[in-house]
């Protein structure tokens, strides 16, 4: 007989017959592609992590070009302001080298003193150097403290900003000789730099607050 859709035996005490089956093994399709999708997202973050890890070592130990050009710019800079007419250090100039008196500290004398800067630009290595002079050095015409002021320096063009007083308006100058008594209004610096992994130009115009 059958009650409520189960069937009984008498031999089995009219117990419910039951079907036993096997538990699935495995995945299904669906699972396998979530955790394939899931594998392959995984791989792409740590890979970008890993290659952005890589560009940021490569980039410390080589150095930022920009980090030199902004600590270049700013020494000259300084040099430029602190500069000031003075009879015995003219200020000399032409498109890859000049000469100015400036405020000198070194270990020759207790404290700041007269001296003079001169950069100079090496077309063949590629290198503007800086020499410092205190005025003893400068009074002896000797060598000063020569050091590598900016390196990988494909082209480098030094300008003067003059009021011409026949003319009656302001020029940029490609030389500034002694006889101009004076000392230029602003520097404009015309560079070209180039390394391994950038190049570039950069132009930047300093005023002198003593010119004039």
């Amino acid at each position: 007989m059958s009650v409520t859709g189960l069937r009984f035996s008498e031999s089995e005490g009219r117990q419910p017959r039951t079907v036993n089956r096997k538990p699935k093994n495995g995945f299904t399709f669906v699972e396998l592609l979530i955790v394939t999708v899931l594998l392959a997202v995984i791989s792409m973050t740590a890979y970008a992590v890993f290659a952005a890890g890589v560009r940021v070592w490569h980039r410390v130990n080589r150095g930022d070009p920009f980090e030199d050009i902004v600590i270049f710019f700013d020494k000259f800079g300084t040099d430029l302001r602190n500069s000031f007419k003075y009879t015995d250090i003219a200020f000399r100039g032409d498109i890859d080298s000049l000469k100015f008196s400036t405020i000198s500290v070194t270990d020759v004398f207790p404290g700041p003193t007269v001296g003079s800067v001169i950069y100079t630009y090496d077309a063949m290595e590629n290198v503007l150097y800086r020499e410092g002079r205190d005025y003893s050095k400068e009074w002896r015409d000797s060598e000063g403290v020569v050091t590598e002021a900016l390196s990988n320096v494909t082209n480098l063009r030094f300008r003067y900003y003059h009021y011409d007083k026949t003319l009656e308006q302001y020029i940029w100058l490609d030389e500034w000789s002694v006889k101009e008594k004076a000392l230029p209004l602003a520097v404009r610096v015309n560079m070209n730099y180039e390394d391994e992994e950038y190049e570039g130009e950069f132009v930047q115009t300093f005023d002198i607050p003593a010119g004039g």
